[in-house]
């Protein structure tokens, strides 16, 4: 398995003392909710949390207790949700951690929506059938020629974002962070939420696999 996490915006540091500024603690309004992606609509026991969770979840990423080891858990995730589909080959993907900027030009460009979003997936390989992998076994154009690795694609999180939710729901950023990338992956390997029977498959695979991590919805 091999994947890239490019940091154009660093994950901790001075990200952190910027979203935490004066007024960051705030829960997004109304307007920010309805905008949020597909991922966070298809988690349907997310719920937002008061202030005092709030400035709990604040207080803990400004610690070294909220944080984590991108490196080791990316893969851990990763390695979770390609072996849980039974995938027999070895993958490669990349992340790419950016503003909200960015992420809102890429939707723009890309999806055609002038909007800011949580997560983007950009899958290399099509799939007939969701986690079917017989039909990507025949598609050369989806491997490295020199690995032989599956080339899933690559996945586009935006860090402010990722933040905001974290506090709103009340759960850490790891828990985040491991929502939205294994969420991504599932788009990936085929799966997507486009009505609920779809959507609660996909929840319940990513469920599985945050619990599987010892993730749990809240905590810190």
């Amino acid at each position: 398995m091999t994947f890239y996490v490019e940091e154009e915006v660093p994950l901790f540091g001075e990200l952190t003392d910027s979203v935490n500024a004066d007024g960051a603690r705030q829960t997004m309004d109304g307007t920010e909710q309805n905008e949020l992606t597909d991922s966070v609509n298809t988690d349907g026991a997310r719920q937002t949390v008061g202030e005092a969770e709030q400035t709990k979840l604040t207080d803990m990423v400004n610690s070294s207790a909220g944080r984590f080891d991108i490196e080791e858990l990316t893969g851990a995730v990763i390695e979770a949700v390609v072996r849980g589909e039974g995938c027999p080959h070895e993958v490669q993907l990349s992340i790419l951690l950016v503003d909200e900027a960015a992420i809102q030009s890429l939707n723009k460009d890309l999806r055609g929506k002038d909007a800011v979003t949580d997560v983007l997936s950009f899958p290399a390989c099509s799939f007939e059938s969701a986690g079917n992998f017989n039909h990507v076994a025949k598609n050369a154009g989806c491997f490295d020629l020199d690995s032989q690795e599956l080339i899933l694609g690559d996945i586009v999180i935006c860090v402010p974002r990722l933040y905001q939710q974290a506090r709103s729901y009340g759960h850490s950023l790891k828990r985040e962070y491991a929502f939205l990338l294994s969420h991504s992956l599932y788009h990936l390997l085929g799966y997507d939420h486009g009505d609920e029977n779809a959507a609660g498959i996909m929840e319940t695979k990513q469920e599985a696999v945050l619990s599987s991590l010892g993730i749990e919805r809240h905590g810190y």
